[in-house]
């Protein structure tokens, strides 16, 4: 019987003994999980910041242009991947030719273009208009899915009617009225390079126009290892004043 008890009592303390190692682990894993997420945070925000220094330099948007808007930054010694659009890249909720913005949900899927075209045109009659982009998720025929395929391509920061080619995405392009998927796909090699054609253009000159170089969208993302991806997305406009050269319209956090 003692010895009954006493495997029994090795059992219980074994038991324990598990249990804490168990949480001592996770609690481990736990904290290292948080400095990742830390040190993403302060790399992502960083490049950033280094992206929009480098939209001063004279060469700052032929530069992302280039390279269809992408560029990396070295953050303390890290090399961290940026994506910069001018925000006429997006297309305007507020400005934006309804003509586009019907094409561009016929893309992405909509059941019912028309009907969310009818109800945006009404919104943009209100005083003040739509102030954020996020004001989609409330019009009819916009569901979850079908806003997170439209956040991508639309701002209310452009405030012009003509969408940027320099910067414009495939799906943006291929809905401009007078353009096929092969000519945008044609525009996206060609401004890595540098230039696009302008015969390619003429056809769709009513709705393209380069951007006032002014707003831009930045997006950089890093992660360490499972659970510690940052994404930051920034909406900046260039003031060119002494004091506060820029001034940031936006900043989202998307986990």
């Amino acid at each position: 019987m003692a010895l009954v008890l006493v495997l029994g009592g090795l059992i219980v303390l074994s038991v324990i003994s598990i249990g804490l190692l168990s949480l001592a682990s996770r609690a481990v894993t736990v904290g290292t999980v948080e400095v990742d997420r830390a040190r993403a945070t302060a790399l992502v925000e960083g490049a950033i910041e280094a992206a929009t220094l480098a939209l001063f330099a004279p060469d700052g948007r032929l530069r992302f242009q280039k390279t269809g808007g992408e560029g990396v930054m070295d953050v303390a010694g890290q090399p961290i991947t940026v994506r910069v659009r001018d925000a006429c890249g997006l297309w305007d909720l507020n400005q934006g030719d309804p003509a586009i913005f019907s094409r561009l949900l016929k893309r992405l899927g909509a059941a019912d273009p028309a009907l969310s075209v009818d109800a945006l045109i009404a919104a943009r009659g209100v005083e003040a208009g739509l102030l954020s982009v996020d004001q989609l998720r409330g019009l009819p025929g916009i569901d979850a899915d079908l806003f997170r395929a439209l956040r991508s391509n639309v701002t209310v920061n452009c405030r012009a009617d003509r969408v940027d080619p320099d910067f414009a995405s495939t799906a943006l392009l291929t809905a401009i009225p007078g353009l096929t998927p092969d000519q945008a796909e044609m525009i996206i090699r060609q401004r890595r390079e540098g230039l696009v054609d302008p015969p390619l253009l003429a056809s769709s000159s009513a709705y393209l126009a380069p951007g006032p170089g002014q707003t831009y969208e930045i997006t950089a993302a890093k992660a360490f290892g499972p659970g510690s991806r940052v994404f930051r997305r920034a909406e900046i406009t260039l003031t060119h004043q002494p004091k506060a050269p820029y001034r940031v319209l936006t900043w989202s956090r998307l986990e």
